[in-house]
């Protein structure tokens, strides 16, 4: 395969094509807004493509029409041809094809000047068909096709083209569906997308209620959240990865359970609970498989604040940790302050301690970072 040219972009923007500040971060488009940046982005990429268009592949090329034009129907579809972002076709001809893309008419002033701005683009297809050196057909409709095109009969290749360009719509909209980035690019639902919510129990609205996590987010991690068992280590990399902090867990940190009534021994009682070998003495019981405590940092002074109750990230820390653990484990989140960012306790200020939680009575930078803060996730 050729190589692909380089594809120039606006420069100061990551995305020319993308519509909004939201929409340039993360790679979505949903609706079409013309902009300066955008347009000229778009006429010089339309340039590239006339000049370079058979260094480009058949599925990276319908894709970068799509994008360019978000305003016309995307091929493949149920709509008007006449609309769709690109018409194309097959010369037929028997000469070896040296790239999948025989050429491409976006403008009307571009080489061929036969297009009315008004049309879809025109594509020329040279690797898929029903004429050409991989057509299906006999090669004599080939030759025949050929030969009348020569005499400027192009009839019967322009009754061929209507089929051809049904079957690489249809085509390309099938690679379309097994790349989940290309819908999301549109904004349209993807089928894919859906599947990776199931598998992490968040495809209905009871699952997302369970999270405060957006289902893109979800889905991103769905690798972990959908094992059936879930790993210590699983949990360190999501909330490390997430939030962008260093996050380790320590596992059979343990708690008291409070034993029900009906479940103490008391004197006097017949009970089976109460034999010599199955009694229980007292009203608690340790378990040393309930709980596991993670552990961020060490953690700036505003990285801190932001786990802390009522902090930005509080509710989501809280939401991930729940969503994860499922109910089998207690999770508490312990949260380590880097040492030289230990403040001084001095009231009035708008940095006031908050007693149990950022308060620390010192007259020298500590010696270790500090690890009191013990939060109860789940």
């Amino acid at each position: 395969m050729t190589e692909t040219p380089d594809v120039p972009q606006a420069e100061g923007l990551a995305d020319p094509f993308a519509t909004d500040e939201s929409e340039r971060s993360s790679g979505f488009t949903t609706t079409f807004l013309e902009t300066p940046a955008r347009a000229e982005a778009r006429r010089r990429l339309e340039g590239v493509l006339e000049r370079e268009g058979t260094g480009f592949e058949f599925f990276q090329l319908m894709r970068l029409l799509q994008r360019m034009h978000p305003d016309r129907d995307p091929v493949g579809g149920w709509s008007d041809p006449r609309g769709e972002v690109a018409r194309m076709h097959v010369i037929p001809t028997l000469a070896f094809p040296p790239s999948e893309i025989s050429g491409v008419e976006i403008t009307s002033s571009g080489p061929r000047r036969k297009r009315r701005d008004n049309e879809p683009a025109r594509v020329g297809v040279r690797f898929f068909g029903l004429v050409g050196p991989q057509g299906v057909l006999p090669q004599g409709y080939t030759e025949y096709a050929a030969g009348r095109a020569r005499a400027r009969d192009t009839g019967l290749r322009d009754f061929l083209d209507l089929f051809h360009h049904r079957l690489l719509s249809l085509f390309y909209r099938a690679w379309e569906r097994h790349h989940t980035s290309v819908a999301l690019e549109r904004g349209d639902e993807d089928r894919i997308h859906a599947h990776l919510l199931d598998l992490v129990g968040a495809g209905n609205a009871i699952g997302q209620r369970k999270s405060v996590l957006p289902p893109d987010t979800m889905a991103y991690y769905a690798g972990l959240l959908a094992l059936r068992s879930r790993p210590a280590l699983g949990l360190a990399q999501l909330v490390s990865d997430y939030f962008g902090v260093t996050a380790t867990v320590e596992q059979f940190v343990g708690e008291w359970r409070m034993l029900p009534d009906g479940g103490q021994v008391c004197l006097g009682d017949d009970d089976a609970d109460g034999r010599l070998g199955q009694a229980v003495i007292g009203s608690a019981v340790y378990d040393p498989h309930s709980r596991v405590v993670l552990r961020l940092g060490p953690l700036s002074r505003a990285q801190f604040d932001t786990f802390l109750p009522q902090g930005r990230h509080h509710k989501v820390l809280k939401s991930l940790a729940q969503f994860y653990a499922d109910d089998e484990v207690g999770v508490d989140a312990q949260l380590v302050l880097a040492r030289d960012e230990v403040p001084s306790a001095s009231l009035g200020t708008s940095t006031s301690p908050r007693l149990g939680f950022g308060t620390w009575l010192r007259n020298r930078t500590p010696t270790r970072d500090p690890d009191d803060v013990l939060l109860r996730l789940s």
